[in-house]
């Protein structure tokens, strides 16, 4: 493998400092640019592309842990529920009694897992709509870059 010379490092050195425009110099491939068109308003609008993709990575992974906390809470709080309506349910009585609280106990366990579901179900909803919402914005703001820096100007 051949290393680079002095001078290759020197021109790289520049682009390096200006974050995304060192992932690639197209002044190299068109030395006079396009006539008409904004390649560092190209550049920039990639930048912010770049960033708005990260920032909306970053929410939603921020939103995918609450997600995860709020599960590993519900089953925590499952298992307690669970271990203590159990105790309950085996306490002395009748056989129709033991019946009874245990149907009582089912019921509300089959209650409380619905709604456990429901709760997660709108924070995954939130969570997606943010994001769609994020990347919509992103998207539509990287259009209306492109055909700003396709017109020619006047």
């Amino acid at each position: 493998m051949a290393k680079p010379n002095s001078s290759d490092n020197q021109s790289n050195g520049s682009a390096t400092q200006n974050g995304f425009s060192s992932i690639m110099d197209f002044s190299k491939f068109i030395p006079n640019g396009i006539p008409g068109f904004d390649m560092q308003g190209m550049i920039e609008a990639q930048r912010r592309n770049a960033e708005a993709f990260t920032q909306a990575g970053q929410r939603a992974m921020q939103n995918m842990q609450a997600i995860m906390q709020r599960q590993n809470e519900m089953v925590r709080e499952s298992w307690q529920e669970t271990s203590s309506l159990a105790a309950e349910v085996m306490a002395g009585g009748t056989p129709q009694e033991k019946m009874a609280k245990q149907t009582e106990v089912t019921k509300a366990s089959i209650e409380k897992a619905v709604s456990n579901s429901r709760e997660l179900t709108e924070m995954l909803t939130k969570c997606n709509i943010e994001t769609a919402e994020a990347l919509t914005s992103c998207f539509t703001g990287a259009m209306d870059t492109v055909r700003t820096a396709c017109v020619r100007k006047a």
